[in-house]
């Protein structure tokens, strides 16, 4: 932990939504949070802008005095970490593993909250919420938030299923970063693509190992274990296989990659050699630049 926690950094993250509740018009919130809320009904001033009269109160009391909608400027925005806490995730041939990638980051992202003051919480999952940190301001979350992706123990048939995590996002209106292999069924991520989609802004980072997209340079035969269901086979490495293996994790990048497109979300491929920080910040600058 203390190795993690030597790394972190601050990312200056960027929300892609538009405030619709205030006057007539959309603009784009340069601030944190959805922008303007409805507080409550006022007197209206001379002076003021005519757009906020709420014409039906002032008519329901005969017209004098004009009312008006108050609002208040919302600067609090909500960040939520969703960690795939299966077994496929504790896979590394390199530096670290998955999930000691996903700890990295998560504790990254974690300070960068608190160093603004945004509440930040956890959601890890399996086939169901192991881990649900509710969002919070408190120092104590940039060790616990890494801290808990590391320590949990998976169990072995432990696919994970994001639909579990629906129930547990906030109803307040927040940026959530999804981190995982994304190797569960296409129409299963789809699915919650779609749910959290509608009201959060989701930005998925998928995390892989080299050695999911391209097998070592090895002859003869190799007895591999499937870290989901502990099951082991013989592999046979041949051209052939090799091949095989090579184009189906082509086929399955490119799935993802047009369901993101599709789906119009930023997102990012992560792998224990990418510079994460520089990645996740030129994601926030292209925001930026796109909306300026």
């Amino acid at each position: 932990m203390e190795e993690i926690l030597k790394k972190v950094s601050k990312i200056d993250y960027y929300i892609n939504w538009y405030t619709t509740q205030a006057c007539p018009g959309s603009w784009f919130s340069v601030y944190k949070g959805g922008g303007l809320e409805f507080d409550k009904i006022s007197r209206y001033d001379l002076g003021e802008n005519p757009r906020w009269i709420n014409w039906a109160a002032t008519a329901r009391i005969g017209g004098q005095p004009i009312l008006k909608n108050t609002y208040i400027e919302e600067r609090e925005l909500y960040l939520i970490l969703v960690v795939d806490l299966s077994k496929s995730m504790e896979f590394g041939s390199e530096r670290v593993s998955k999930r000691r990638l996903a700890a990295e980051i998560a504790a990254t992202l974690a300070y960068s909250a608190w160093r603004v003051g945004d509440p930040i919480g956890l959601i890890g999952y399996t086939v169901k919420i192991e881990i649900h940190l509710k969002p919070q301001r408190q120092k104590a979350y940039n060790f616990l938030i890494p801290q808990h992706v590391l320590s949990f123990q998976t169990q072995h048939g432990t696919q994970g299923k994001v639909s579990s995590v629906f129930e547990s996002l906030p109803a307040k209106r927040a940026l959530v970063f999804w981190l995982s292999d994304f190797l569960e069924e296409l129409a299963e991520i789809k699915k919650a693509l779609k749910v959290m989609g509608s009201r959060h802004d989701v930005i998925p980072l998928v995390l892989r190992d080299p050695r999911e997209r391209e097998l070592p340079q090895y002859r003869g035969g190799l007895r591999l274990r499937d870290l989901e269901t502990g099951m082991e086979r013989m592999l046979w490495f041949t051209k052939k296989n090799k091949a095989a293996f090579q184009a189906e994790a082509k086929r399955r990048e490119e799935d993802l990659n047009s369901l993101f497109k599709q789906l119009n979300l930023d997102y990012l491929w992560i792998d224990p050699k990418t510079d994460y920080l520089l990645e996740i910040a030129k994601l926030f600058l292209s925001r930026r630049r796109r909306r300026s």
